[in-house]
């Protein structure tokens, strides 16, 4: 640009230049005049330079970069998620014809502004993006949203601003125009007319903004400005985005689940296909083929120790993560993952950006291999829909930093199964090609595609000697497929011949044939059995799953849960209650004497007290339970975090005892912490894996720095973020850091000109609030006056009464209200959701000043 400048010799260059000479200013000020210069005559020279045209059927023909729509649903969850958003609610409604459908899918992000959205939605390549993958292209909404529906209104605020635009495919034709049309409105964050002015956050000028306005009445389904508006509350936010895709032909979605949408082509061809013409059908064997819940299960990554941090609500119901530790079964329980790291990582040959993220992956089947082996082996009819639904679990499903890129892709020693003229028997299919076994690999220097549904075949440098050996995905499936057949010499064969072993029995006569199972099932006569034969015979009752080893699952009758100092510890005391490690007890003599419980074996227990001494010996007849007590136990300067962590994610520490080893292990379970009616002050752990394990925990957070101290229900105390811990606790730091910001802000003053004012504080034993200071001259009655008429102009005045009594009576405390507090206050008295959004939008307006 400033070579261009001298060759120009701009006469505004020059002039400025004299200038500055003549009047003998420094060189800061030259320096300016020649920079603003530069910028002005830069400008001057971009406008003359052509744009790059768009054409009306291009998001027509880019819709085609996803084969499948829930591929499309995956990327706007990305979208989501790449906002940081922690929450997801996707919901169906009914569309504007019988041929129509309208699915809204609605996020907590952080939104966009005006720019931001017409560069992201009418701009190709624009994308701000820099973490949960390596490359963005900014392509994503461009070709998601026209893949699943011909129209679509995406409605965003960032707290500044209300921005709505329309993408659609047919738009352009309708309005006579050969280029790609996107009207885009904007208005602030509390009021109903459109903005005015043009700013770097706004670039549209005023009269583009109303004929986007009338645009978007005309050919949307909302044909007024304030049902339009009404969208941006439904955002319960004070930042987010809403898609709403008004045109998704009901050809391809089905809703005819209570809690799931199912995609694909509804109706099939007399032949009888497998699938649908786009690869979707709804009679496929895998779930995650057509169901959009299961789909969004397996979206990303899930263990007992990695979890995602936003959650995702499909119709009103909360879609649980697939946890993969508990559902691959055969793996054992001591092996560490198969891992890989490409030469090349680490020492800068891929580049600067090089993080040196490697590859693991584990193997196992989705059922125990004995109910495996029973299904393979099976002649009849009955068993081929059970045979197929097995068998079409074959493969590897890859992680890009734990985002789904390629279910189920087959190995080349899982395909040779298939080609040839090969006999297969059950042993040959699961010890030999594999049939039925599924892998997970997680890796982090691959580089996906555009669509997210494959790897990119060769490096995106421009240049070829940028780097010398970029790995690709051909090398690591190569190296997946060496550790699978490892996998299969050194697990699925000894575990396939022990379970083999269990399943013999002698040839029964025809006069024996009628004898009870149970009386001959330990029997076994080597000599009569045959490997080959045992393909063609079944056993009338399932085979035991003692000899199928499993990740972290709980298999009837093989494992169960339990906790450190259980009824598993006992043996002797089988009969007779027993208490955890940790839990708070005192002597039934001397009531006075109490501390933590510890056993000592053989029905033994130790009482460790505050000051560190320990009791003698005494049986479980002699101590008595007193259970979690918050002023003995929470530490200073903690508070109880029971209703900011309403609807987070924690992993607790089991320990699993199998029946063949005594010493048992640990496993973190997964589970959702949810508020309890009964008890304020505790939060419920539900267990993806076992419901019936669900327990009672109270979780105390220091809002100074987000430290987190957690108590079992009995008042052991768990050792949080140890997961090596017996009794461990882990929580996304995420999740502590905003529940801390929410403390902060709950006890912040309200108004920044009345420094003393605080909130209620809340006595639970009497059920009243009480006002730690008083706001400035002002009497009780007159604010509880102002609050009444606030509801009464909102519409909700049958929620003054139980307001006023929960303490809630000053007008500033509503005025300076977040949205955390809201749902507090909406809680307490019961508020219907409607009446929630109708509340925040009134205390949104005012906030500014406008109500």
């Amino acid at each position: 640009t400033v070579r261009c400048i001298h060759e120009l010799r701009t006469p505004q260059y020059a002039a400025s230049m004299s200038l500055a000479q003549e009047q003998g200013l420094g060189e800061a000020l030259r320096d300016v005049l020649t920079r603003e210069t530069v910028e002005e005559a830069a400008d001057n020279l971009l406008s003359s330079v052509p744009s790059f045209s768009t054409g009306a059927t291009f998001l027509d023909a880019n819709s085609h970069a996803h084969h499948k729509p829930l591929s499309a649903f995956g990327d706007l969850t990305d979208n989501a998620r790449d906002a940081d958003a922690t929450g997801l609610w996707i919901d169906v409604e009914p569309g504007h014809s019988a041929e129509y459908i309208t699915i809204s899918m609605t996020d907590n992000g952080k939104g966009m502004c005006e720019h931001r959205l017409r560069t992201g939605i009418a701009g190709i390549g624009h994308s701000d993006k820099a973490h949960h993958a390596e490359v963005h292209y900014g392509m994503g909404a461009k070709s998601a949203l026209p893949r699943l529906s011909s129209s679509s209104l995406v409605f965003s605020k960032d707290g500044r601003m209300r921005t709505v635009a329309l993408i659609s495919t047919t738009l352009s034709r309708k309005l006579g125009s050969d280029e790609l049309k996107v009207p885009i409105a904007s208005w602030q964050a509390a009021s109903d007319s459109l903005l005015h002015d043009c700013t770097a956050e706004a670039p549209l000028t005023h009269d583009a903004r109303e004929k986007s306005l009338d645009v978007l009445l005309k050919h949307s389904p909302f044909r007024t400005q304030r049902e339009l508006l009404a969208q941006f509350d439904k955002i319960l936010s004070t930042t987010g985005t809403r898609l709403v895709l008004f045109e998704c032909t009901t050809q391809h979605f089905v809703v005819s689940e209570i809690d799931d949408i199912h995609v694909g082509k509804a109706v099939r061809s007399s032949a009888g296909e497998d699938e649908s013409a786009d690869g979707a059908g709804l009679q496929a064997t895998v779930p995650h083929e057509y169901s959009l819940r299961a789909y969004l299960s397996i979206l990303y990554y899930s263990d007992c120790n990695v979890a995602p941090w936003m959650q995702i609500h499909l119709r009103g119901t909360l879609v649980l993560p697939h946890n993969w530790m508990a559902h691959l079964q055969t793996w054992p329980k001591d092996r560490v993952p198969y891992a890989y790291t490409p030469a090349c990582l680490g020492r800068g040959d891929c580049g600067a950006d090089d993080k040196a993220f490697g590859s693991s992956v584990v193997f196992g089947t989705v059922k125990s291999l004995p109910e495996v082996m029973e299904t393979l082996s099976s002649k009849s009819q009955r068993d081929a829909g059970k045979k197929r639904e097995i068998m079409a679990y074959t493969g590897v499903y890859y992680y890009n930093h734990d985002r789904l890129i390629m279910p189920l892709v087959v190995l080349p020693k899982q395909r040779e199964s298939t080609t040839g003229n090969k006999m297969m028997t059950t042993k040959k299919r699961l010890t030999v090609f594999g049939t039925a076994v599924v892998g997970v690999c997680r890796e982090g220097f691959l580089t996906p595609e555009h669509n997210k549904t494959g790897y990119e075949a060769k490096s995106f440098e421009p240049s070829i000697y940028a780097r010398p050996h970029r790995p690709s995905f051909e090398e690591l499936h190569r190296k997946v497929n060496e550790h699978f057949k490892d996998f299969l010499r050194d697990v699925i064969s000894p575990a396939y011949e022990a379970a083999a072993a269990v399943r013999k029995r002698p040839r029964a006569s025809k006069k024996s044939s009628t004898a009870s199972t149970s009386d001959h099932i330990d029997d076994y006569d080597d000599d009569n059995y045959d490997d080959d034969d045992y393909d063609t015979r079944r056993r009338s009752s399932a085979p035991p799953d003692r000899y199928a080893p499993t990740m972290g699952s709980q298999q009837k009758g093989t494992k169960r849960k339990v906790r450190s100092g259980g009824a598993a510890d006992e043996p002797d005391e089988a009969d007779e209650a027993t208490f955890e490690d940790g839990a708070r007890c005192c002597l039934k003599s001397q009531p006075s004497v109490r501390g933590a419980v510890h056993s000592v074996g053989r029905g033994w227990y130790q009482l460790t007290m505050s000051n560190g001494l320990r009791t003698d010996n005494h049986r479980v007849g002699d101590l008595l339970a007193l259970g979690f007590d918050a002023s003995e136990q929470v530490p200073a300067g903690y508070v109880l975090a029971t209703d900011v962590l309403d609807g987070s994610l924690a992993c607790l520490a089991w320990r699993v005892d199998d029946d063949d080893d005594d010493d048992g292990r640990t496993m973190l379970a997964a589970c959702l912490l949810q508020r309890v009616e009964e008890d304020a002050s505790a939060l419920r752990a539900c267990y993806f894996d076992n419901p019936t394990d669900n327990e009672l925990l109270h979780v105390a957070i220091r809002p100074s720095d987000a430290s987190c101290v957690a108590f079992g229900a009995d008042g052991r105390e768990l050792a949080f973020g140890q997961p090596d811990a017996p009794n461990a606790i882990l929580m996304d730091r995420r999740a502590l850091e905003s529940a801390a910001a929410a403390l902060r802000r709950r006890d912040q003053p309200i108004n920044s000109s009345t420094p003393h004012v605080c909130r209620p504080n809340f006595d639970s034993s009497a059920a009243t609030a009480t006002y730690s200071a008083a706001i400035g001259e002002s009497s009780n009655d007159d604010n509880s006056g102002a609050v009444r008429q606030l509801l009464e102009r909102a519409r909700l005045s049958q929620y003054t009464a139980a307001l006023l009594a929960e303490g809630w009576d000053s007008i500033d405390h509503f005025r300076n209200m977040s949205t955390i507090d809201v749902d507090v206050l909406a809680g307490s008295v019961r508020m219907k959701p409607g009446h929630i959004m109708k509340l925040k939008s009134v205390l949104a307006l005012l906030a500014q000043g406008d109500f």
